[in-house]
């Protein structure tokens, strides 16, 4: 899926630098990347014209497509104004995703998790679930890609910033090849700072066919609000 691929595997959010936070969130900054000056601009002029395009001018075209296509509704947006009438109200539903086995065995490869009840079908159909089962992080890692059609935020940001989880809590299996999916709900909204907004969306993961959801879990998201350049 080319738009997916666009996107990446956390298409809304950026990650933050610990380095930039004191400990305190009120006084957290987001590392965001500032303007170039005159010289250095002038530097990356002659580069490109020896035809090398560096990182800067990759992530800046990478940047206005995602822009391009948070804008044309791959995600729910109000204005900003408006969130805050939103509280309390589910705001969407992902679609169904399956979770198979080469997923959990590529994420037990890249967390180096492989313990058998994750990768070996043999062992695992022997023991408590009858077949392997998903790491739980490798669900909850999911969530950035899955609450793309579910989590309301507020229209006009230049960036929306994985601020953290908080209450995570797995509390059902999910078998191989079972099908998930997220609903959330936006539970609070408030001006961290001029120009931030950080949202809070409870998010439910929930396994087809089951009762029980994988798991429930308070996502922050950080808004920068303001226009791309």
């Amino acid at each position: 899926d080319l738009l997916r691929a666009l996107l990446g595997k956390s298409p809304r959010h950026c990650s933050t630098d610990p380095a930039a936070s004191t400990g305190n969130d009120d006084d957290f900054v987001p590392n965001i990347q500032v303007p170039l000056s005159s010289v250095d601009q002038l530097d990356r002029r002659r580069k490109s014209a020896a035809g090398y395009r560096p990182w800067f001018h990759v992530h800046r075209t990478v940047y206005r497509l995602r822009s391009s296509l948070y804008r044309e509704n791959l995600m729910p947006v109000v204005p900003a104004a408006e969130l805050q009438d939103h509280i309390g109200e589910e705001t969407g539903r992902s679609e169904w995703f399956t979770i198979d086995q080469d997923r959990i065995n590529t994420f037990a490869e890249a967390t180096m998790d492989h313990q058998w009840i994750h990768v070996d079908p043999d062992a695992a159909a022997q023991g408590p679930f009858g077949r392997t089962i998903a790491h739980g992080f490798l669900t909850q890692s999911l969530l950035s890609y899955l609450t793309l059609e579910s989590m309301l935020l507020p229209d006009g940001a230049v960036m929306y910033i994985n601020y953290g989880s908080d209450k995570v809590r797995f509390l059902s299996p999910v078998k191989v090849d079972s099908r998930v999916r997220t609903v959330s709900v936006l539970k609070d909204v408030r001006e961290k700072s001029p120009g931030q907004i950080l949202i809070t969306n409870s998010v439910t993961v929930e396994i087809e066919g089951e009762e029980k959801p994988a798991l429930v879990a308070d996502l922050l998201t950080l808004a920068i609000m303001g226009q791309p350049s």
